[in-house]
């Protein structure tokens, strides 16, 4: 079964679309030899943030900041022919910032909270069907299906996502 998914949180090609893409950029200096670090991030209370690309450097991390405690994460995963680029999602708040010994990039979606949604649409198919599915997640990472109606502001923090799935 083939499945097509198209989110709400999807990256922006207008002014209209809720996701920023930023690159966080470490340039060394020709006496290189430390570690350098690139601008940071800011994650607000909600915000999330998807690394989409990076250079691959090896010596090359995204430090992430949550209530002043900080890890590393590597930018890539994996060993010999198998590298590829490590999963990170970032929830607010928290900040996010690159680092390495070498000219190296990171580039990240960040869905800030608040702003309005992509639409989605059902690709133009003769003779396809589609579902259409509502997930609700209080993490941006774990998602579960949702139902279409009206929930309360006492709630935990809730976000929203529509995937279109194609039906056999």
């Amino acid at each position: 079964m083939k499945i097509l998914i198209i989110t709400l949180i999807s990256a922006f090609t207008a002014s209209l679309h809720a996701t920023e893409t930023k690159t966080l950029l470490v340039v060394r200096p020709p006496n290189g030899g430390a570690t350098y670090y690139s601008e940071t991030i800011a994650l607000a209370e909600g915000d999330r943030a998807e690394l989409v690309g990076a250079s691959p450097q090896p010596d090359s991390g995204v430090d992430i900041t949550v209530n002043a405690s900080t890890i590393t994460q590597s930018l890539y995963q994996g060993g010999g022919s198998e590298i590829k680029l490590s999963k990170i999602v970032v929830a607010g708040p928290a900040t996010i910032q690159l680092k390495g010994s070498y000219n190296t990039y990171a580039t990240f979606d960040i869905q800030r909270v608040g702003a309005p949604s992509n639409p989605v649409a059902i690709p133009q198919e003769a003779g396809s069907n589609f579902n259409v599915i509502l997930e609700q997640s209080s993490d941006l990472v774990n998602w579960t299906p949702a139902n279409p109606g009206t929930y309360t502001g006492t709630e935990t923090k809730r976000f929203f996502r529509t995937r279109i799935v194609k039906l056999p």
